[in-house]
Parts: C-alpha cells; structure tokens; sequence
C-alpha cells in the first residue's frame, strides 16, 4: 500500500505525519503518478481528498479492480477551522463508506457524544435540495445544473430552497422547519437524519443511502419510511468507519481497518 500526498497542507499533515506512520507504509507525491508512470503503482493506495492528482490515482485503481481508502473531513465530530483535533472518514473503495447493517460495540460511538433528536413530521416545510460541490461535479462525471432541475422537477411543485455552501443561514436554522434533506452525497444528509429530519441521496456515494433505503420516489413518504429506522446503529457504523489523527499515527484504524476488512464489514 502507497500513502499518496498532495501540495495541500492538510495532505501532507494528514498522510505523512499521521497515515503513512500508523499503516507503516511508504508515502509518495501524487506527482509521481502519470500516463508513463502508473503502472508501477498497481497497489493499493490510501489517499486524502479528491484534488491535486488524488482523482486520476482513484480512477485508475478503479479501473484496475485494486482497493484503496478514501480519507475525507469526519462524518461527525470533524476538525474545524483545520485545528486537526477531530475525526476523518476512512472509506474503502468510494468517497463515503457503504452502510452494512452489521453488529458493532457501541463504545466508539458514544465517545462522539451525540443526541439524537425526535423525527419532525414538517409535512408543508421546504424540501432542502443541496447540489453537489464542483469537485464532485468533476470527479462523479455529473452536472450540477441538470441534476438540480431534475430534482425540482422530481418534487413535484413543492416548496423548496437550493442551498449551497456558502449559504449564509446556518445549516440548524435552515433543517428546522425543513420537509427532508435532497442531496448527491453530501454529508448534510447524516446531518439531518441525526436532527431528526428525513434525507435522501440520489446516490449510492452516501452512507446515509445504504442505510435508510430512501430514493426520490419517497419524497412524499420519506417522514413514514424514516421514522423506524435504528439511527443508534449509524451511529456505531460510522464510529468505525472515521478515526483521530492520533488514532491513525498510532496504528489504531489501521488495525480496525484490517480487521473489519477481514471480515467484510468494511
């Protein structure tokens, strides 16, 4: 297994200090891959991000059929305001983990000291629509402008808002009063199931599509089809599925990692 960096100060933190130390493998520039040079690197790969050459390494892992592990900010409890003292997702094989419905202590879990708010039936409040970013634009192959008006289209005529990034309402404000949650794969989407607002993906890129089943034709049943879901269990999935950067220094998801692989739970 190679630890690709990037120029990017959070890459070359992230991979060299931390990744590269606790898998105790060799790091390596992501310039050093190239149409002359890939076929040299046939092995598995752990990698930060999706820019600054990350894309074209993934792709042509791919392509290949060999694994590598996506690292990316934490679904829960992520680093702000790049302080590094929070956790990053660790995917196999894809920009979030694929939802198992498996059986896992809740320890990690409840480290991340979550409250899990009651489902709100807001039956007439806006449908949230939250486009993908630029670099997912890129790197999935889609367009941004299309997949927006195919999913007005979808709603049907109800209410709804696009918001972006730099949308200036905080995300608490905006999912209160909120319908559901309309995304690509957006990590909004683990955030409104855990305020207790229904999310849909239209992507398999989501941990939260693996886990709540819910595609745009539930839409109008998607508070019904939500309400009996095992959150607690998300909740411990993705415990395992985002590490520390101690916890990754110190060889702990590496060895997590391993193991759950092993048992193809991963």
């Amino acid at each position: 297994m190679i630890a690709w960096y990037s120029d990017h100060f959070i890459s070359q933190k992230v991979m060299l200090r931390h990744a590269a130390t606790g898998w105790r493998i060799p790091a390596r520039h992501t310039t050093l891959f190239n149409k002359e040079t890939r076929d040299k690197f046939k092995e598995e790969a752990l990698l930060y991000g999706i820019l600054r050459g990350c894309s074209d390494i993934i792709h042509f892992l791919f392509k290949n059929g060999i694994d590598y592990l996506h690292i990316d900010h934490g679904y829960v409890g992520r680093s702000k305001n790049n302080m590094f003292n929070g956790y990053y997702r660790i995917s196999l094989n894809d920009t979030q983990a694929h939802y198992k419905d498996v059986k896992l202590p809740s320890e990690r879990a409840k480290k991340l000291d979550i409250t899990l708010k009651d489902w709100q039936d807001n039956e007439h409040g806006l449908i949230l629509i939250i486009p993908p970013s630029p670099a997912m634009e890129v790197f999935y192959g889609i367009n941004i402008e299309d997949w927006v008006k195919t999913t007005i289209k979808k709603i049907g005529g109800h209410p709804h808002k696009v918001r972006t990034k730099v949308d200036p309402i905080p995300l608490e404000d905006d999912l209160k009063n909120a319908k559901c949650v309309i995304t690509f794969n957006s990590n909004t989407a683990l955030d409104a199931v855990l305020a207790g607002i229904p999310a849909i993906a239209t992507s398999q890129h989501s941990v939260v599509r693996d886990w709540n089943k819910l595609t745009m034709s539930n839409v109008h049943d998607c508070y019904e089809k939500s309400i009996g879901l095992d959150r607690s269990k998300l909740l411990n999935f993705i415990s395992y599925h985002q590490f520390t950067l101690d916890e990754m220094e110190k060889g702990i998801a590496a060895a997590i990692i391993k193991e759950m692989r092993k048992e193809n739970v991963y």
